[in-house]
């Protein structure tokens, strides 16, 4: 089977936009092995127009899977082994994978199956806009705090309050760049700058660099790139059936309901 191309958007949009790729004042030396780059097709000599529409599926439809691999790039694997104990993977010719997540949505709800370099696989059920983390061995779960989480990958945490896609809420038309092909499909390319860090003063002193591509036809994210994270997207078959919670999350969920009636039905007694 093809290896996927999962080479750094980055270093493929070089020749494109480089005062965004080097404002950060770095460089980004080729690996002696490196895969195919994830934009293939050579840029166009001009920006093209907005061909119009949303920039980016926003939510996925009533009854959807995909999974979503995340990968450390070529140049940062070192930090990836060790962050990981030393537990990352390196196929052939392709970045230490460090997690993959598969994602199954019926209705308004989601579940986000974690599986990590350990081997063990931590589940997040997403309720509306409420999330419930699973223990590997499914005898605890708690609610999570989202606070935070839109704009940093936290794999535990899958904030859907803007998409069912976290980390695409900058894509928008002011950061399209250009179309270009990633493996068999046409993309639409966005980039942009993040900030990652502010002075005592609260001026931002520090960026990264954010790529994603897009599907033209579909509008579904193809991949999304955040400094030296790159997180691709493979989407299968629609689930056959409706999901179920566990009894642990109904339980929980339950709770949070008779709490929440309780803080709105309590009577406030007049000063």
């Amino acid at each position: 089977m093809k290896p996927f191309p999962y080479y750094s958007l980055l270093n493929a949009l070089l020749v494109l936009i480089p005062a965004l790729l080097l404002g950060a004042g770095q460089s980004y030396g080729q690996p002696s092995k490196a895969p195919e780059s994830l934009v293939s097709s050579s840029p166009a000599a001009e920006k093209p127009a907005y061909p119009g529409g949303q920039n980016y599926l926003k939510r996925a439809p009533s009854s959807a899977q995909w999974s979503i691999k995340v990968q450390y790039l070529p140049e940062y694997e070192q930090e990836a082994k060790v962050e990981t104990e030393g537990k990352a993977t390196k196929a052939a010719g392709e970045p230490p994978t460090l997690e993959v997540l598969t994602v199954t949505k019926t209705g308004d709800t989601m579940r986000v199956e974690r599986a990590g370099t350990s081997g063990k696989k931590w589940t997040t059920w997403v309720v509306g806009q409420l999330q419930f983390l699973v223990w590997p061995d499914g005898s605890q779960c708690a609610e999570l705090n989202l606070t935070n989480s839109l704009d940093a990958i936290d794999l535990y945490s899958h904030n859907t309050s803007i998409s069912d896609f976290p980390g695409l809420e900058w894509v928008t038309t002011a950061n399209f760049r250009t179309i270009a092909t990633y493996g068999d499909k046409n993309c639409l390319v966005y980039q942009d700058q993040l900030v990652s860090a502010h002075d005592d003063s609260g001026k931002p002193i520090a960026f990264y660099t954010v790529t994603a591509c897009v599907d033209v036809e579909s509008r579904k994210p193809v991949a999304l790139q955040k400094a030296g994270i790159v997180m691709t997207y493979e989407w299968k078959e629609a689930p056959a059936s409706a999901l179920v919670l566990p009894p642990n999350v109904q339980a929980l969920l339950k709770e949070r309901a008779a709490a929440l009636r309780q803080l709105t039905t309590q009577s406030v007694k007049p000063f």
